[in-house]
């Protein structure tokens, strides 16, 4: 992952692993990716044109989004976006610590991940004072 221009790694859960193990079973290309979605034709040791080919598949793949989401009838946006929003949201129900949460965001600060988190709700500062005054 190459957040903030720091590359960073994650490790991979299980289900992550048999999902990409899908598509490098399928790869025709040999190369770095994944996911053959990026034009290999082009130069992608260039940070430059790397950036631009990840931005416009984004965008491509967030065109196709809007598609399947008018097709069910969601009436909620997403985008490839909203998966860190759904990470960061899971975590932070399941008590992750802040600080780990906001490096494995690749934020640079905390307070980039407080901004972030602010717009998700108060559903565990709820939680966490039921908590501390439950029983007495």
């Amino acid at each position: 992952m190459n957040k903030t221009g720091n590359e960073m790694s994650v490790p991979l859960i299980p289900q992550a692993k048999q999902i990409i193990n899908k598509y490098v079973d399928k790869s025709t290309e040999a190369n770095d990716y994944v996911f053959s979605i990026l034009n290999t034709d082009r130069d992608l040791t260039d940070p430059a044109v790397l950036d631009r080919e990840i931005s416009s598949k984004n965008a491509l793949i967030n065109k196709n989004l809007k598609v399947i989401q008018k097709n069910a009838k969601i009436k909620k946006c997403f985008s490839f976006h909203t998966s860190r929003h759904s990470y960061a949201d899971i975590a932070r129900h399941k008590g992750a610590d802040l600080y780990a949460l906001s490096r494995s965001l690749g934020h640079e600060n905390m307070a980039t991940t407080e901004r972030y988190l602010k717009r998700l709700g108060n559903r565990v500062t709820d939680n966490t004072v039921k908590g501390i005054f439950k029983g007495l």
